[in-house]
């Protein structure tokens, strides 16, 4: 793989793991385009641990406090205070719920494998994807952005249950999950902020399916530096510019992309 393949791919992955227009879907019909050339599994894998670091590092501020007030909650419900720390602490609150949103996803990935794997050979399938993906995200030109609802455990589960939809090639992880939310009633920046922290356990699902592939004797240092350099950069630049989208109730704007994507792989391909 030449160091100029490895930036595109690494774009790629970047900006379609994080923007509304499905990276599984990008893959498939790029995939079909090269003649179905994939590049090397432990290459696919460092691009998804680089959009992983973009996610950690965009919401660092968060994680700490997170991290500290899970702990300090599971502190007090070993002593007894579930409740008390279920009501006290947001913190141990929100990073419940986004424990509780991944089960759904992780029994639909599971007992689904062998039908969402099939799809990808289906590029007719991926463009139908697509074209829901569009009717998704398009709806939200057309929702009020000014909810207050917060996260509870069966809000969370249907928002599972819509990354769980999105394993499906061709339907956004992060469209789904952040218009699902937003039509919950949740508001934006949480809705954004649930979404892509949600993305973290899904991510490393994905990662320790893909490592038991990786043969390291075919592994090229190179290429997988600069691949992740640009991963990790445009998948940055991509979740700022997203939040920051949603934030100006433009989310719609991704639509028109993956509506013209749709009809390209219903009709050309």
């Amino acid at each position: 793989m030449s160091l100029i393949d490895a930036v595109i791919l690494g774009i790629v992955q970047g900006l379609t793991e994080f923007f509304p227009v499905s990276s599984s879907g990008h893959l498939v019909l790029g995939g079909h385009l090269l003649g179905n050339h994939e590049p090397d599994v432990f290459f696919d894998v460092m691009l998804h641990v680089a959009t992983l670091c973009a996610v950690l590092f965009y919401y660092r501020r968060d994680l700490i406090p997170l991290a500290g007030g899970f702990f300090k909650g599971l502190s007090h419900s070993a002593k007894g205070n579930a409740a008390d720390a279920w009501r006290d602490i947001p913190a141990f609150r929100f990073v419940s719920l986004l424990m509780l949103a991944s089960i759904p996803t992780g029994i639909m990935g599971v007992l689904g494998k062998d039908f969402f794997e099939s799809l990808f050979a289906s590029v007719t399938a991926v463009g139908g994807a697509l074209l829901f993906t569009t009717i998704l995200v398009g709806s939200t030109k057309f929702l009020k952005h000014d909810g207050t609802r917060p996260y509870t455990w069966w809000r969370s589960l249907v928002v599972g249950v819509a990354q769980g939809i999105a394993i499906i090639p061709g339907i956004s992880r992060s469209g789904s999950t952040i218009v699902t939310s937003l039509m919950l009633g949740v508001g934006r920046e949480e809705a954004a902020r649930f979404s892509f922290l949600l993305s973290v356990p899904a991510i490393l699902g994905a990662l320790l399916l893909k490592l038991r592939d990786v043969d390291l004797a075919t592994v090229q240092v190179a290429p997988i530096v600069v691949g992740f350099i640009a991963a990790a950069v445009s998948g940055l630049l991509a979740l700022a510019g997203l939040v920051a989208l949603l934030k100006k109730g433009s989310f719609w704007v991704f639509a028109p992309y993956t509506l013209l994507l749709a009809i390209y792989a219903l009709v050309v391909l």
